[in-house]
């Protein structure tokens, strides 16, 4: 578990590699899924992503489960625009 010192400090390193990331609307949002999904993983969440092309340029959907496949699990499922 991490302090709260210590919980500052990764929040702000994950925000500022979260904005150097490109990502642009219209282009590919495969850089930030894949730096996402690893986060997560590092966190214990089960993760896939699902392909999706909008307008022609090609994106994803992540998908990201923690704790048990039952109605008390936690879910987090979103998109980048």
């Amino acid at each position: 578990m991490l302090t709260p010192m210590e919980m500052r400090t990764y929040v702000r390193e994950v925000l500022a590699r979260l904005i150097e990331l490109d990502t642009v609307t219209g282009l590919p949002s495969h850089g930030v899924m894949a730096y996402l999904e690893q986060e997560l993983q590092r966190h214990g969440f089960r993760t896939h992503r699902e392909p999706a092309t909008i307008r022609g340029v090609d994106h994803e959907n992540l998908v990201a489960v923690l704790g048990p496949d039952a109605p008390d699990g936690l879910c987090l499922s979103g998109h980048l625009d």
